[in-house]
């Protein structure tokens, strides 16, 4: 229904998704600043380290779109196996990023001791 609809196609569609990404972000921001003690809670440390691993889940977020459409397509196309689909992508990203920064937290330092990185002036 929606494809059929005049003026729905990507270059019309531009501004609005754009204006969309800036709401979901100053939302995210509004909210982060009003309550700040919802980044101490469990999805908002799960956030941070996604956040912190963001090169990384977005690289492995490509495979796991294909692996998201293979799940769809082969379960029938119905929104079952969409929702199957998005929650298997969404636990995968979710247990990268944690696995990445426990991984990053436990390695040491790569300085030798007492020494530090100087940047330049």
């Amino acid at each position: 229904f929606f494809m059929a609809m005049p003026g729905t196609d990507k270059a019309t569609l531009g501004p609005v998704r754009l204006l969309h990404a800036f709401v979901v972000i100053a939302t995210f921001f509004l909210l982060l600043w009003c309550f700040p003690h919802l980044a101490e809670t469990r999805i908002g440390r799960l956030l941070r380290a996604i956040g912190a691993q963001s090169l990384a889940v977005f690289v492995m977020g490509v495979g796991w779109s294909y692996v998201g459409a293979l799940v769809y397509l082969r379960l029938g196309r119905s929104s079952g196996a969409y929702l199957l689909a998005v929650a298997l992508g969404l636990a995968a990203t979710a247990a990268l990023a944690c696995l990445l920064q426990r991984s990053r937290s436990a390695t040491p330092a790569r300085f030798p001791a007492g020494r530090s990185m100087k940047l330049p002036p």
